[in-house]
């Protein structure tokens, strides 16, 4: 309890058939993050992402934590909820109005199994929900799962992978389920992620719902991602 995170992270992808001469990429995109856990089992958290001028916040609970030492709880089961508000237009499907169609929630049961101290997996039930769709064809409402993993490789390196399957994707445009691999490495109150992606933003409403790239090295379809957490520890009075 009472551990602070900091959290900037960065999606880098060039444009196709860009003219312009950049250095490292065309476009990037920062999310900037805030994270509190009130308790051992109660987090809460709030970001904003420049490129897509979104404020977004989050509250996740622990319900119950794995047990290696008995059979009662070979599961860690959390919930978590987020809600997103976005200022600025993102493609014809989150086209909206002043103050309207521009909120989204999403809500989350995180299922976890630490299989032995190395490799991990987790899946996501996850419930999307928007204020409105601006077009008829695509739904207010979606379903999704996801699926995580993680293996350490290291003492302090581990490689990671995500991936989510949308069940009723919109119909407005053509969409890809996301897929993540990275490596995560961990250096005492500081953790940084290098990871590839075919997904731009940050918010889970936009990532899982409105991904448009496939995972391939093809059209700028492939994003390269940096991120970093700091974890100031208030429990030892120090950093």
């Amino acid at each position: 309890m009472h551990v602070v995170e900091l959290f900037i992270g960065n999606r880098f992808w060039d444009v196709p058939n860009n003219t312009e001469q950049n250095f490292l990429a065309d476009k990037v995109s920062t999310r900037f993050g805030l994270n509190y856990a009130i308790t051992d089992r109660f987090t809460a958290g709030f970001g904003y992402t420049n490129f897509d001028e979104i404020y977004d916040g989050f509250l996740k609970y622990q319900l119950v934590k794995q047990r290696v030492d008995t059979k009662k709880s070979p599961l860690s089961i959390s919930l978590f909820q987020n809600f997103t508000s976005r200022n600025k237009q993102i493609g014809p499907v989150t086209t909206f109005n002043a103050n309207e169609n521009n909120l989204s929630f999403v809500s989350q049961v995180l299922v976890a199994h630490k299989f032995n101290p190395r490799f991990s997996l987790q899946v996501s039930p996850t419930f999307i929900s928007k204020q409105k769709s601006v077009l008829d064809e695509d739904p207010s409402n979606q379903f999704a799962i996801g699926f995580g993993a993680r293996h350490k490789i290291g003492l302090h390196a581990a490689v990671v992978s995500e991936y989510y399957y949308v069940a009723n994707p919109i119909q407005s445009i053509d969409t890809f389920n996301t897929f993540l691999v990275g490596i995560n490495w961990e250096l005492s109150y500081i953790q940084l992620q290098f990871h590839m992606t075919n997904a731009k933003n940050f918010t889970e409403d936009l990532f899982i719902t409105q991904t448009r790239n496939n995972f391939n090295f093809k059209d700028g379809s492939f994003h390269f991602g940096f991120n970093a957490t700091f974890v100031l520890d208030f429990n030892k009075n120090k950093l």
